[in-house]
């Protein structure tokens, strides 16, 4: 009978086969909370005081848009305003409706994708900064290496992953979300942004916009100051948490949960309670690097030195050098042509996703279980204050 049994067990294990990927698997059994990853982070030492899995590389959602906004921030000045293209402006919801070729401030753009996650802001924002979504995925890889991130690999600036994702989405874990959620708190002007309630401006369509943050913990944790939710099918709910009691600030990361609220709060709670001198796990997050809102460097010239032919040999110099001017010239032309008719056909291929992406938002409000992330947001400023639960 035993054996039997053994047999039995082994035919179903294969059958069923190994997980697919990309698949959710929930968390070992002993594991306090219910959450693929987690970490806790006291923010003014960058010590560590509680994590797991931190090191693994998920999809983070919407929590991407703190990448982008440091980046952006890095990359523009404060009074800088930028015209809207087609891309951006055909992002599917959550969105502040941008359309194309307005021009909006920076400010307000910021406002609109870390506090209610607009994703048409994200791509405005990215080809304001870059030039290109293909540039600005570059420059936030370029900027984790210079934060001292380890793990990670950013591609998508408003957080789409899988099919909708440019490159497939970004990868982050959760220890590379605290590191940038330290140099975003770095930035006083976008701290104050995501400790905001509410929001009001009028938008360059001449119309009054009234934005509620997405982030309840800000009304439900005593001293939450931020920071970022997000969620995606594939990565399930993510959320970046701050909070100051006392003088301290503490961050809380947690990836792949359904109880982001609860187990921040518990986190937070945790951090309040360890001594400011206590060891923590031992590592420790590599200094703040952000430098925002720098003044754009204009290009150096380097003079040249004048030269005054002699004879034949200067006559000829001269011809050589005429030469190589139109040829260079001729080669500028063809590359810069060339690139204009990549950026025009990819360009095209984002138009007809973003056209994909909102054939599924208009079907999928029919659905009653769909996110805020993806949501029109209503008029109230917060829910009602249910108590957070608590972990399981």
């Amino acid at each position: 009978m035993w054996a039997l049994l053994f047999v039995v067990t082994v035919i179903l294990s294969t059958a069923a086969g190994p997980s697919p990927a990309g698949a959710q698997t929930a968390p070992p059994p002993g594991q306090p909370y219910p959450a693929k990853a987690w970490i806790l982070v006291d923010a003014d030492t960058g010590k560590v005081l509680e994590a797991f899995n931190e090191h693994e590389a998920l999809p983070p959602a919407s929590t991407q848009k703190i990448m982008t906004a440091l980046v952006a921030a890095e990359k523009l000045t404060r009074d800088t305003t930028f015209t809207v293209g087609t891309v951006a402006a055909a992002q599917a919801a959550m969105r502040i409706g941008m359309a194309a070729g307005q021009q909006w401030g920076l400010d307000h753009a910021l406002h609109s994708l870390m506090m209610v996650s607009a994703n048409d802001a994200a791509y405005a924002l990215a080809e304001a900064a870059s030039g290109s979504i293909e540039s600005f995925a570059a420059d936030m890889n370029a900027a984790a290496a210079r934060y001292g991130m380890v793990d990670s690999r950013f591609s998508d600036p408003a957080g789409f992953d899988g099919t909708e994702g440019f490159n497939g989405g970004s990868r982050v874990s959760a220890y590379d979300l605290a590191i940038a959620a330290r140099n975003y708190l770095a930035v006083p002007e976008l701290t104050a942004i995501v400790g905001l309630r509410e929001y009001r401006f009028d938008g360059p369509d001449g119309l009054p916009h009234v934005l509620y943050n997405h982030n309840k913990l800000l009304a439900r944790y005593p001293g939450a100051t931020g920071l970022k939710t997000g969620y995606t099918s594939l990565a399930g709910s993510t959320f970046v948490g701050t909070a100051m009691r006392d003088g301290r600030r503490m961050i809380a990361v947690v990836l792949n949960t359904t109880n982001m609220y609860g187990i921040s709060a518990a986190l937070l709670d945790k951090g309040f309670a360890t001594p400011a001198d206590a060891p923590g796990l031992g590592p420790v997050l590599p200094p703040v690097r952000v430098q925002a809102f720098q003044p754009i460097q204009a290009a150096s010239v380097v003079p040249v030195a004048e030269q005054t032919p002699v004879g034949d040999g200067g006559s000829r110099i001269v011809t050589t050098f005429l030469f190589m001017v139109a040829s260079a010239a001729g080669a500028v032309v063809f590359l810069r042509r060339r690139a204009e008719r990549r950026r025009r056909e990819r360009a095209e291929r984002r138009r007809k996703l973003a056209e994909i992406r909102r054939a599924a938002y208009l079907a999928a409000l029919t659905d009653d279980s769909w996110d805020v992330e993806i949501a029109i947001p209503v008029q109230g400023q917060f829910d009602a204050l249910e108590p957070i639960p608590t972990p399981e």
